[in-house]
């Protein structure tokens, strides 16, 4: 009989292969780029790192009483688990309040959360597609090369997703087994620990044991640089601390539940940034991305139960929906459109009568295409000059135009005391507004 072990992984299997027929063939010698965008981003001493933040899930509290993040801390940039070394994971936790968890901590969010099995490359289909034979000593000089890289990081991303979906991922469980992660004991040693399965044998594991990777300090002289494809870290709060780093919500959105893929489209996250920018006093009452569990019950295949739509609220005077709705349906990334009783999408790309229970009068519902879910480009309705400052580099560039030269952060603070704003340093979207004001809309040099 079939288990669920053996549908996830023939499903895990399945997404990996279309991926590895996707890759290019390694080069005889070459090295290919380490994975370390986030690490290049991390400042002495723990500073603030602009892209890596506690994921929107947020934290649990175990048995034993301690809070921990749901998910590993998460990289913004990639829409994925943060990958820094040790040392620097380190300084990072604690500059927000935080710390490394114990084994026996992830032991426990194991227990409590979802379980999926641990996801390790090689694959045989890599290893095939490649032409190598496994466990010869040239397979194990490649898996050494490419542990590090982008690419062995996004099939790692994919696979893991679809093991989230099999297992019924809700976005309200907490998961152990995202890859195996940076620990710290209550001695003090630091080092990976994790990647608990339900299938020993498979792995070769003897004497009741159940985690491959036993605790192990194997990379500590490497501790400033050492990062791989699955080794993340979870955060658990520091007693008494106050955490400076916020869980990641777009924009003016409401709170927010992560898909079974893990994640919010970012051009979900992109349409409610830019009419937040072109109206900060627009209306917001009918605002959504996340459905209530009642909706995903009543709906279970709602775009919003994967994090590829949003509804935005009809304010005639600020955010009209008969117009946006007209500009919604020029963009590439719009699937579906509805509302007004009405409904457009890209397989009958007209108007016409919307048969539903809600006939959304009160905000507009948009549908983004899978595939094109992570553009986080402007939509139409973005007001002018917005594009110029949606990224760090052309943030940082307009604050030096205005005269805030340096570090990001500090720039971004500076701008915003200037503009009577609150200052906590994030760019959102009425740092946003107040920028295209100084600039008179374009922020061009």
């Amino acid at each position: 009989m079939m288990t669920l072990n053996d549908v996830q992984q023939m499903a895990v299997r399945a997404a990996v292969h279309a991926l590895v027929m996707a890759l290019p063939q390694p080069k005889p010698g070459g090295r290919v780029k380490i994975f370390t965008s986030a690490d290049k981003q991390i400042e002495e001493g723990g500073r603030k790192v602009a892209n890596i933040a506690i994921h929107e899930t947020g934290f649990c509290k175990l048995p034993s009483g301690v809070e921990i993040s749901m998910l590993p801390v998460w990289d913004r940039e990639y829409d994925d688990a943060a990958r820094l070394p040790p040392a620097k994971a380190d300084r990072w936790l604690k500059a927000g309040g935080y710390r490394l968890p114990t084994p026996e901590e992830y032991d426990e969010l194991e227990e409590e959360g979802l379980h999926i099995e641990p996801l390790t490359l090689p694959t045989p289909e890599m290893l095939a597609r490649f032409g190598f034979v496994p466990r010869s000593q040239a397979a194990l000089d490649w898996q050494s090369r490419e542990m590090m890289t982008r690419e062995w990081c996004d099939i790692h991303k994919a696979a893991v997703r679809v093991l989230l979906e099999e297992a019924a991922y809700t976005g309200h469980q907490p998961v152990a087994n995202y890859g195996k992660h940076w620990s710290k004991k209550k001695s003090g040693e630091r080092g990976i620990y994790g990647w608990p399965t339900r299938r020993p044998a498979y792995y070769g594991l003897q004497g009741g044991r159940r985690v491959i990777q036993d605790f192990s300090q194997r990379h500590e002289p490497e501790s400033e640089v050492f990062v791989d494809y699955a080794t993340t870290f979870h955060a658990v709060k520091l007693s008494g601390a106050k955490s400076t780093t916020k869980p990641e919500k777009p924009a003016g959105s409401k709170p927010t539940t992560p898909s079974p893929a893990g994640s919010l489209a970012r051009a979900v996250s992109a349409a409610l940034r830019d009419l937040n920018v072109l109206s900060p006093d627009r209306g917001r009452a009918s605002d959504g991305t996340w459905p209530s569990e009642a909706h995903r019950v009543q709906s279970p295949n709602s775009d919003h139960n994967r994090g590829n739509a949003v509804d935005l609220t009809h304010d005639p005077v600020h955010a009209d929906c008969h117009i946006l709705s007209e500009l919604a349906i020029t963009d590439p990334r719009a699937e579906e459109v509805i509302w007004n009783g009405r409904i457009w999408s890209v397989l009958h790309p007209e108007w016409r009568a919307y048969e539903g229970t809600n006939p959304h009068d009160h905000h507009m519902h948009v549908s983004v295409r899978p595939e094109l879910r992570d553009d986080a480009s402007c939509w139409p309705w973005a007001p002018p000059g917005l594009a110029e400052i949606i990224t760090p580099e052309g943030q940082r560039t307009a604050l030096e135009v205005l005269g805030y030269a340096g570090d990001l952060e500090k720039a971004t603070r500076a701008f915003q005391k200037a503009s009577g704003l609150t200052v906590d340093g994030d760019f959102g979207s009425k740092t946003m507004r107040a920028m295209l004001d100084a600039f008179g809309a374009s922020p061009k040099a």
